[in-house]
């Protein structure tokens, strides 16, 4: 992407953790019960959130909820609209497990979270349709963590950039039913290790994938980092400075910059923002920074087309 690889640096788009709910503690009062799927009146529950579609791979999900081992007692829940409905409906039929799936269709997000709480492990079988199309980072993945569900789910795309197999959460082949179903079942018969892997990847989601830890990390690369090539060094990060929690400002040199950290609707400086033609709706525009072009994101709008990509 670059012939100076040392100026280009990931932050991923995360999560706005303010306007989320709170999650249920990881141990003691209000924590997730440690169902183990022995109790058929308290089976574990499976929840999966995501349209249905090719690419979520919600065929090779009820495939492999058939596999499950039968004394391993489970009710699969799912929120989503989507194409397949009636077909995964019927499909569930046919193998033999409808009476323990329930399908929601899209929801509220006041519903989404609800289902959150009262879910002990998350599932997302994502993999490429055939026709191409695939998911990048799900925004569900990172929301199931925060609200401290176990991961469940597949190497496809860029989930393994937030999933790594074995420390915060499974991770099987794509469209691989049998692989699937092992995961589930070691996931749902051990609440200990859902407490563990769920820990892990909410502190993941804390530190490296929400909104504002993306934020700061830009705003300290462009004010504590390497100059470009013949600039002065940009300004010590001591200029920071955060405003109700809400807005970050910084200056270079006589120039002061902002970007509002939970509705980023514009910035303020001596060199305006400029529009791109053709961007999303959300991108505002980019303003360069010293030789560091800076995409101006309002979040909201973002998240709020994301969410209903999956209701």
């Amino acid at each position: 992407l670059t012939t100076h690889p040392d100026r280009l640096m990931l932050v991923y788009h995360g999560l706005d953790l303010a306007h989320l709910p709170s999650p249920p503690p990881l141990s003691g009062p209000g924590a997730r019960p440690r169902r183990d799927g022995s109790d058929p009146a308290d089976p574990v529950v499976i929840l999966s959130i995501g349209r249905k579609v090719e690419k979520k791979g919600y065929e090779d999900l009820l495939a492999a909820l058939a596999r499950l081992p039968k004394d391993l007692h489970w009710r699969f829940e799912h929120i989503g609209g989507g194409a397949l409905g009636d077909a995964l409906v019927r499909q569930a039929e046919t193998l033999g497990i409808a009476d323990r799936c329930r399908w929601f269709g899209a929801r509220p997000q006041p519903e989404v979270f609800a289902a959150y709480a009262r879910a002990d492990v998350f599932v997302l079988a994502a993999k490429k349709a055939s026709d191409g199309d695939q998911d990048g980072l799900p925004n569900v993945l990172m929301e199931a963590a925060h609200q401290g569900l176990a991961l469940v789910s597949t190497r496809a795309a860029a989930i393994g950039e937030f999933v790594t197999d074995g420390d915060n959460g499974l991770l099987v082949d794509p469209a691989a039913p049998d692989q699937l179903a092992r995961a589930l079942a070691t996931m749902a018969r051990d609440p200990d290790l859902r407490r563990r892997l769920a820990a892990r990847a909410a502190d993941l989601v804390r530190t490296r994938f929400s909104y504002k830890a993306g934020v700061e990390r830009l705003a300290a690369q462009v004010l504590g980092g390497a100059a470009p090539d013949g600039a002065e060094p940009s300004a010590p990060s001591d200029t920071i400075a955060h405003h109700g929690g809400e807005f970050l400002s910084f200056r270079l040199g006589a120039e002061e910059y902002g970007i509002e950290i939970l509705k980023v609707q514009e910035i303020r400086s001596y060199n305006p923002p400029t529009r791109i033609a053709n961007a999303p709706p959300y991108i505002k525009g980019v303003v360069n920074l010293r030789g560091v072009i800076v995409p101006i994101i309002d979040l909201r709008l973002k998240l709020a087309l994301e969410h209903a990509e999956y209701n």
